[in-house]
């Protein structure tokens, strides 16, 4: 191994990043993607989460519709549902 190579991540060994590459690619792609996606609903998860403490006066609806907005943007927010979220709410 190149003696200048460095893991991915500060805390991490070279051979316990060795370990987890060689294990990601036993993987098949139906396993790599079903990871992806559990990790992808677990940010959501979290955005969800936050909007919720950022906003708690405001109805469940409400806070999925501003956690749309931000994924969708504020043109396609826009043109997908006729309104942006209210910037006053606090």
């Amino acid at each position: 191994m190149n003696p200048e190579y460095r893991t991915a991540s500060e805390d991490t060994s070279v051979e316990a990043e060795q370990v987890m590459l060689e294990l990601a690619a036993k993987r098949t792609v139906a396993e790599k993607f079903e990871r992806i996606w559990a990790m992808t609903e677990y940010v959501h998860e979290l955005a969800f989460a936050g909007l919720g403490r950022r906003y708690p006066e405001l109805p469940d609806d409400e806070i999925e519709f501003r956690f749309t907005a931000q994924r969708l943007g504020p043109e396609l927010t826009l043109a997908a549902c006729g309104r942006l979220p209210d910037t006053d709410a606090r």
